[in-house]
């Protein structure tokens, strides 16, 4: 992974880490791809980090366009409205989140977004919300605006209420 970032050190005179000027020699997190997606439980609250990842950019954009580095998680559908967030005091930068399902060869985007926190002094932090097809996986980006990378909380919730229209992901429950 470290050659992809001295590429853009090279390209973009630095990486991206917030400031702009550092150009650093990371390591990939290991839910760098989005086939190594860490699988999470529905509901979860876990800390991570886009610190060393790459970008994404040859996924569609997914209401959100893919603007910075970006890792990986996947959750099971409950066949519920599940919603996503990086709202909390312990994420350090402007985050985006975008919800594909398929394989990475062909992704359907399901939801994305960038800036609807809400929190007072944390507007620029993102939530969303989906109607999940039952045993269907999802995986989840947590990206940055504008290059950034940081720490972030990721909460995932069930609202325990079976929805209406969940989008069928092309592939068999089970």
């Amino acid at each position: 992974c470290n050659y992809v970032y001295s590429g853009l050190c090279a390209y973009r005179g630095g990486y991206y880490f917030g400031d702009g000027t550092s150009c650093l020699d990371v390591t990939c997190p290991g839910n760098d791809l989005y086939e190594d997606a860490i699988p999470l439980p529905v509901p979860s609250l876990i800390d991570g980090s886009t610190i060393g990842a790459t970008y994404d950019s040859l996924f569609p954009d997914c209401e959100t366009g893919i603007t910075g580095p970006g890792v990986w998680y996947s959750i099971t559908g409950t066949g519920n409205t599940i919603t996503v967030w990086t709202c909390d005091p312990a994420t350090t930068y402007d985050t985006k989140l975008n919800v594909y399902c398929g394989n990475s060869d062909s992704p359907v985007c399901i939801a994305g977004n960038d800036d609807n926190c809400g929190m007072p002094g944390h507007e620029l932090f993102s939530t969303l919300s989906f109607c999940s097809q039952a045993d269907a996986t999802y995986n989840i980006l947590v990206q940055g605006y504008g290059g950034q990378a940081g720490n972030f909380r990721l909460g995932i919730s069930d609202d325990r209420i079976p929805c209406e229209g969940a989008i069928d992901c092309g592939m068999a429950p089970g």
